[in-house]
Parts: C-alpha cells; sequence; structure tokens
C-alpha cells in the first residue's frame, strides 16, 4: 500500500472525523485533489501524527471539541477588529474575513500542547473541559510532573486581518521582518490572561503553569522565521520564572513551501 494515498488506512484518524461532521470529507476531498503537491500530504501526515498521539479518553474529548464548535465545516468567519487597508482600498467596510477551517486547527495547537506535556514526561496528561458557568475560563491541559501539578493554557496566534483580507484580494500581503508592537502587546495581553486562567482554577502551591502559544504567522513561506523567534525570546525572558514556563511553536522554515 503506498503510504502517502489519502485513505483512512493511511489517516485513520482524520477519516474518523468524517464520521463526526461529514461536512469534513470536503477538507480532506479538497486536499486529495492537490495531492501531487508532496507538501499537501506532509501537512495531512502531520496532522495525523499529532491525532495518533492522542489516548482514547483525549481522542473522544477531541472529537466531542469540535463537533461541538463546528471545527469540522470549514466555513468559519470572522469580522475584523479593523477594516483592512486593501479592503478600505476596494470600499469594503465592516468585512467578515473568511478563515475556513481555523478553529479546526487551532484546536490541533491544544493536541501540539498535550504532546509537549507528554514529552516532558508529565503523566495523567487529560485535557479540562470548559467551565461554562460564572464566567469563569479554564487552562486547556493538566497533568503530573513528579510532585508538581501542571496545567497549561494553549494560544493560537493566526495571521493577521490583513494577510487574510489580502488572500481575499488575490494580493500578496505587505510582510515584514520585524514583529509590530501590536502584535507584542497581543502577546502580553495572552500571557496575562492566560496565567489569571490557570490560577483561578487550582492552588499556585505545587503548580507548574505553561502557557504554550502556536503562531501561524503572516509569512507562509516561513522565510523570517530565525528573525521571529529572536524576537519572541526578548519577550519569553520577561516572564519565564520557575513556576511559569513560555513556550513558543510555530512551523519551521519553509513548511508550506517544500516536503
Amino acid at each position: 500500500m503506498d503510504e502517502s494515498e489519502i485513505n483512512q488506512y493511511n489517516l485513520p484518524r482524520l477519516f474518523e472525523l468524517v464520521g463526526v461532521n461529514g461536512a469534513f470529507a470536503k477538507y480532506l476531498r479538497d486536499t486529495d485533489s492537490q495531492a501531487h503537491i508532496p507538501i499537501k500530504r506532509k501537512v495531512l501526515r502531520d496532522f495525523e501524527e499529532d491525532l495518533s498521539s492522542l489516548d482514547d479518553e483525549a481522542w473522544a474529548f477531541f472529537k466531542t471539541k469540535a463537533q461541538s464548535k463546528s471545527c469540522l465545516e470549514g466555513e468559519y468567519s470572522q469580522k475584523a477588529n479593523e477594516t483592512p487597508k486593501i479592503a478600505q482600498e476596494k470600499g469594503y467596510g465592516g468585512l467578515h474575513l473568511c478563515r475556513s477551517w481555523q478553529p479546526l486547527f487551532d484546536l490541533r495547537s491544544e493536541v501540539r500542547g498535550y504532546r509537549y506535556l507528554k514529552s516532558i514526561g508529565c503523566n495523567d496528561v487529560r485535557f479540562i473541559p470548559e467551565n461554562t458557568g460564572q464566567g469563569q475560563q479554564t487552562p486547556d491541559l493538566r497533568g503530573t510532573l513528579g510532585g508538581l501539578t501542571v496545567l497549561c493554557e494553549v494560544k493560537t496566534i493566526n495571521r493577521s486581518d490583513d494577510a487574510v483580507a489580502s488572500s481575499f484580494f488575490s494580493l500578496v500581503a505587505d510582510e515584514q521582518i520585524k514583529l509590530s508592537d501590536g502584535f507584542f502587546k497581543q502577546i502580553s495581553k495572552n500571557i496575562g490572561k492566560s496565567i489569571k486562567q490557570i490560577e483561578s482554577y487550582g492552588s499556585r502551591d505545587n503548580t507548574l503553569k505553561i502557557i504554550y502559544f502556536f503562531f501561524d504567522f503572516d509569512d507562509n513561506l516561513g522565510e523570517y522565521i530565525k528573525y521571529y523567534a529572536c524576537q519572541l525570546d526578548e519577550i519569553k525572558m520577561q516572564y519565564n520564572c520557575r513556576e511559569t514556563e513560555i513556550l513558543f511553536d510555530y512551523h519551521p522554515s519553509g513548511y508550506w513551501a517544500s516536503p
């Protein structure tokens, strides 16, 4: 059997998601129509590897969450915080940006957080159900490491409104080597929010707090990853301490451009 083929034998968990929501078949079908492009297959294999890392309980939780958040329909849109410049130039206001499968890949980031906890030796790693009562927010994952309770919040920073709008209008977005001040303000805000989520869930004593960021930069080809990594290290040093660990993850350079 050709391991590069897109089928239920090579990608059993991805194909199982079709049973959760039939609309997800479109994602696999669209990718299959471009299967001659090696990177398309690599993206699917990597996704399947992430999902295969989940134990039965975690996998059941993932499927339930994917269904409840409509991650498998590919029709997610989001109103831009501010009308992107390119949209203004074309006379659009209050633009709703199509981000299609973004909720699914946001959820995949939580799986990557799960794998990270496993990789550092955590036991009993579990997803934490969302607390819908009294407005209290919860972290995404918990586990144990030695005598410590490990609590992990996963944050995904997606492509900017400007980049998504440029794709909508079939234009090439401006890409910058230096991350903007607004980008760093967003990171700082998310770190502060994550710490509050973790501390409201559990005791501060004997607890290791982990905030796991996954970035989908505007730079789709990953040409500037090494520059971004250096800039991100600076902000990470401001927050990392014995009780809190900040992790930054992203696709490696060239991930979307080569097999």
